[in-house]
C-alpha cells in the first residue's frame, strides 16, 4: 500500500517516517527509565516469563492454565523476545516503543496526506497524541500503546480505501490487521467489526463487510474454541472478575471522562463534519464508532483503569479517521464560499484544542516527573515484599496469599494465591475465599492491602476509596488471620496513606527469619501503623465455627 504514496510530495512520506522513528527511539529511552511496573503489568510479565520458560500460559508454574494477562499477543511477543535473550522489561519497552512510533507515523501521514491543511495545522493532532497518557501507560508496563497501534492499523487501510477504492487486496489487509487486533485483546475483534460495518454503510457496499468477515469469523471462532479448550473459558479471566454479566455505570462515565481529555479535538472535527453535507456520512460513522466504544466499557468495572488505558486505544482510530473528515470539510462548498463558516469552524477547533490542553499538559508534566524521579522498588510496597520473599524462595515449596498479585507473583518465586481473583478462575467465577477455604489453603505468608472504609479515616485501614467489594475479600481474611493465630510481621502506612499488612504462619519453616526480614525492610516513606491505632475489625462479624 505505501508504495503507492504520492512521489510528488515526499513530505507526506519522509516526515512521518522520521517522526515515527524518532518517537520510537525517544520512547524506548523513556519507557526504560520509567517507574516500577504497575501491578497489572507485572501480572502480564509473570505470564510472559512462564511462557518463555516452556510452562504454558499459567500464573503459577505447574498450576492450572488461566489467562490473567488479557493482552495475549503482547504477552506472547514478550515471551518470544525473552527467549531471544532480552529482559522482560526491555522486551515490553521495545514493543511499546515500536507501537508508539508506528502510531505517530500513521496519524501524521494521514493528516499530511488527507486533511488538505497546511503542514503546521496537520501537526497539531500529533502534538495532542504525543503529549497524552501514552508515556505514562507504557512506563508503567502496560501494553496499551501496542494495542492502540494495532487498532490504528485497522483504520488506516480503511481510510486509504475510501480514496483509492476498496479492493479485495485492501480488504484482506484489513482482515489481517483486524485479526492481530483481536488476537491481542477480545475487544479488538469488536472495534474492527464496528469499523467495517460503518465502512460498508458509508461506501454503500456490503462487499466491504463480508470479504473481511470471511477471514475474521473463522479466525475468531477458532481463537475462541482454542481458548475454551485451553483455559476452560472463552474470555480472559479478568473479564469475568471485572464484568460478571453486569452493567457498570462507572465504566461508561469513565469512558466519556477519559476520552474527553485527549479526544475532544477529533470529536470536534467529527461533530462539525456531521453538520456539513459533503462530510456528513463519514463524520456520523466516526461518531458511531466512538459511541460504540464508550458503551462497550459499561460491561466492565473501572478498577485499575489508570490514565484511561482501557479507552485510550481508540485515539488512533479517531485521529486517522478525522483526517479524511477534515479534508472533506475544507473542500466543502459552504466552507469554500462562506467566510463566516470558516471562522466558526476555526474558533470551534481552537476551542477544542484548548479544552484538552490542561489534561494534555498535566499528562506531560507527570511524565517528566516520572522520568526525572522514577519510583524505586523500595518505594513500592508489593515490590519490597517480593524482594524479601525472593530470598526465601529456595527453602521449600512456599505459598503466599496476596491481595496484590502483580509484583509479588512476578518476582518472589513463590506459589501465589491471588485473593482478588484476577488470576484465579475459582474466585473469579465463584467469589472470594471464605474463612474455611483459607484454612484449607493455610498459606505460609499473607500480604494484604487493608482498606477498611470509604470515608477518610486516620490510622490503619486508610487508602480510600476502596475498590467495590474489597471488604468481601478482606473480612474473611482478617477473621482467618486472627483465628489461625498468624503473627504480624509488619503493618505499615505508606506515603500515599495506603495500609499494608504482612502476616506469617507460625508453623512455617523460617517463620522467625521471615518476620525479621520483613521488619528490617527499608522504611522509604512508610511508617509503622501500630503506633497510630489498631486495625479496625471486619465490616461483618467473624462467624463461629
Amino acid at each position: 500500500m505505501l508504495d503507492q504514496l504520492d512521489q510528488a510530495n515526499p513530505v507526506s512520506r519522509t516526515l512521518p517516517a522520521l517522526a515515527g522513528a524518532l518517537t520510537s527511539l525517544v520512547a524506548l529511552v523513556v519507557f526504560l527509565r520509567g517507574q516500577v511496573p504497575f501491578e497489572d503489568a507485572a501480572i502480564l510479565f509473570r505470564y510472559s516469563d512462564n511462557l518463555a520458560n516452556g510452562l504454558g500460559v499459567v500464573y503459577n508454574p505447574g498450576g492450572p492454565r488461566v489467562d490473567g494477562a488479557t493482552d495475549m499477543l503482547f504477552m506472547a511477543l514478550i515471551a518470544v523476545l525473552i527467549k531471544l535473550g532480552l529482559s522482560t522489561v526491555l522486551a515490553a519497552a521495545i514493543l511499546n516503543a515500536l507501537g508508539f512510533g508506528l502510531l505517530i507515523f500513521l496519524i501524521m501521514y494521514s493528516w499530511i496526506k488527507w486533511s488538505n491543511l497546511p503542514l503546521t495545522f496537520s501537526l497539531l493532532p500529533i502534538v495532542v497524541v504525543l503529549l497524552g497518557p501514552a508515556w505514562l501507560q507504557s512506563t508503567a508496563g502496560f501494553g496499551t500503546v501496542f494495542f492502540c497501534a494495532l487498532c490504528a492499523l485497522v483504520a488506516f487501510p480503511i481510510e486509504w480505501s475510501y480514496r483509492s477504492g476498496f479492493t479485495r487486496k485492501s480488504l484482506l489487509l484489513v482482515a489481517l490487521f483486524a485479526s492481530l487486533c483481536g488476537l491481542d485483546r477480545p475487544e479488538g475483534f469488536l472495534i474492527s467489526g464496528a469499523l467495517l460495518l460503518c465502512a460498508a454503510v458509508v461506501h454503500r457496499s456490503w462487499q466491504v463487510l463480508w470479504i473481511p468477515l470471511l477471514v475474521l469469523i473463522p479466525i475468531g471462532v477458532a481463537w475462541v474454541a482454542w481458548r475454551w479448550s485451553y483455559f476452560g473459558y472463552p474470555l480472559p479471566n479478568p473479564f469475568y472478575k471485572k464484568g460478571g454479566g453486569s452493567l457498570y455505570e462507572d465504566g461508561f462515565r469513565s469512558s466519556l471522562s477519559n476520552l474527553k481529555r485527549t479526544a475532544i479535538p477529533f470529536l470536534a472535527v467529527a461533530v462539525i463534519g456531521a453538520g456539513v453535507r459533503e462530510s456528513r456520512r463519514r463524520s456520523v460513522a466516526v461518531l458511531a464508532v466512538f459511541a460504540f466504544w464508550c458503551c462497550l466499557w459499561a460491561l466492565l468495572s473501572d478498577e485499575m483503569n489508570f490514565w484511561g488505558r482501557f479507552q485510550y486505544p481508540i485515539i488512533g482510530i479517531l485521529a486517522i479517521s478525522c483526517a479524511s473528515v477534515a479534508g472533506e470539510l475544507r473542500a466543502s462548498e459552504i466552507l469554500s464560499s462562506r467566510i463566516w463558516a470558516r471562522s466558526v469552524v476555526v474558533v470551534l477547533l481552537i476551542s477544542s484544542f484548548l479544552g484538552c490542553s490542561v489534561s494534555v499538559l498535566t499528562y506531560g508534566f507527570t511524565t517528566i516527573q516520572t522520568v526525572a524521579h522514577p519510583l524505586t522498588v523500595e518505594q513500592n510496597m508489593p515490590a519490597s515484599v517480593s524482594q524479601v520473599l525472593e530470598r526465601f524462595k529456595g527453602s521449600g515449596n512456599k505459598t503466599v496469599a496476596s491481595s496484590e498479585a502483580g509484583y509479588v507473583g512476578w518476582k518472589s518465586g513463590w506459589k501465589v494465591t491471588d485473593l482478588w481473583g484476577l488470576n484465579d478462575k475459582i474466585i473469579a467465577h465463584d467469589g472470594y475465599l471464605s474463612e474455611q477455604e483459607l484454612r484449607k489453603l493455610n498459606p505460609d505468608v499473607i500480604f494484604v492491602h487493608w482498606c477498611k472504609s470509604n470515608q477518610e479515616i486516620t490510622g490503619p485501614g486508610t487508602g480510600f476509596p476502596c475498590l467495590k467489594g474489597w471488604e468481601l475479600m478482606t473480612d474473611p481474611l482478617q477473621c482467618f488471620i486472627d483465628g489461625a493465630s498468624y503473627e504480624t510481621a509488619g503493618l505499615w502506612i505508606d506515603g500515599w496513606d495506603y495500609s499494608w499488612g504482612v502476616y506469617v504462619n507460625p508453623q512455617t519453616s523460617d517463620a522467625e527469619k521471615l518476620k525479621k526480614a520483613f521488619k528490617s525492610m527499608a522504611v522509604n516513606g512508610r511508617s509503622e501503623a501500630s503506633s497510630q491505632g489498631p486495625l479496625p475489625g471486619p465490616t461483618n462479624p467473624c462467624p463461629d465455627y
